[in-house]
């Protein structure tokens, strides 16, 4: 599927009323990206850490890892990523979004629209928080 041809126009931003992005679903190159760049930052902590990162990543229990990225699939995404390649307009000004001013978005919106992109990219993370949430 083209997924540059999945938009959604003028969603309604929760925090901010009369203010809404334009979306545009992004492909798996762009999805790969962003998960890269999480899982870079990530390591960079654990390094940081020095040998209790190390040690910390190897006692880390891979079934409450994934029971957590399935509550919150963002986690696993860079939100900057994701909004810099998804937003394709907003209700500030006509025309393309520049860089800097998606990037000046406060961090309830870039996160509330990361997760709008994700949603549309990949429905089936969402899929199983919904009804882990419905059987709660």
């Amino acid at each position: 599927m083209l997924t540059s041809r999945i938009v959604r126009e003028q969603v309604q931003v929760p925090q901010e009323p009369d203010t809404w992005l334009s979306f545009r679903a992004l492909g798996g190159t762009k999805l790969r990206e962003a998960s890269a760049v999480k899982t870079s930052q990530q390591l960079a902590v654990f390094k940081q850490m020095g040998p209790d990162g190390i040690k910390a990543i190897q006692e880390a229990n891979r079934e409450q890892a994934e029971a957590a990225l399935k509550t919150a699939p963002l986690a696993a995404y860079d939100v900057d990523t994701l909004i810099r390649a998804g937003i394709i307009g907003f209700s500030y000004y006509a025309g393309k979004p520049k860089v800097e001013d998606i990037d000046a978005l406060d961090d309830a919106t870039q996160e509330w629209a990361a997760t709008e992109l994700l949603k549309m990219s990949k429905p089936e993370l969402f899929e199983d928080a919904e009804a882990d949430a419905k059987n709660d």
